[in-house]
């Protein structure tokens, strides 16, 4: 699995504080339910790609819309924007998810799958990203409940109309 496969199924499958921030900064989503076979599947994932390593993850879902979400956590950490997967073009907090890469003209290039996603990473410890990250949280609509990379493609066998909370934590 590439990185940056590797990299997208731990952001859209699990949520981390900054130095002399208090922990207020994270809350609980008013209304949202915490999803213990996401977690669990989400740490199997992880698992498997070798991610996640001391990282715990709570992750809840949310029938509210994802600028509704956003806007709760807005300001509370460092927003990230994950990158558009190789040859794709990302608008602002939307992007399409890779079905695949495969080499193009200018070198590797992603498969549309037609699934567009907006997410945002909150990173609440100021670290520079996820990947050193201790403390950061991913919001994302619709909810990928579960990403299958097999032989260079990529498939997304649960997709769900629902905002994905999630938040992870190194112990």
């Amino acid at each position: 699995m590439s990185r940056w496969a590797a990299m997208l199924l731990a952001a859209l499958l699990a949520a981390p504080a900054v130095p002399g921030v208090a922990a207020a900064q994270w809350a609980a989503y008013p209304g949202a339910v915490r999803d213990a076979a996401l977690e669990a599947k989400a740490a199997e994932q992880a698992k498997e790609a070798n991610m996640g390593m001391g990282m715990s993850s709570t992750i809840a879902v949310s029938s509210d819309s994802f600028e509704k979400v956003h806007a709760f956590y807005r300001g509370r950490g460092k927003e990230i924007l994950l990158p558009a997967a190789p040859g794709q073009v990302a608008g602002g907090y939307e992007r399409e998810l890779p079905a695949g890469f495969r080499r193009g003209a200018g070198g590797m290039e992603a498969i549309p799958s037609g699934i567009k996603v907006k997410q945002v990473i909150i990173i609440f410890d100021g670290d520079a990203d996820i990947s050193v990250s201790k403390d950061w949280m991913s919001i994302s609509r619709p909810l990928i409940a579960e990403v299958v990379p097999r032989n260079g493609a990529i498939t997304y066998p649960d997709v769900r109309d629902a905002t994905a909370i999630m938040r992870s934590v190194k112990q």
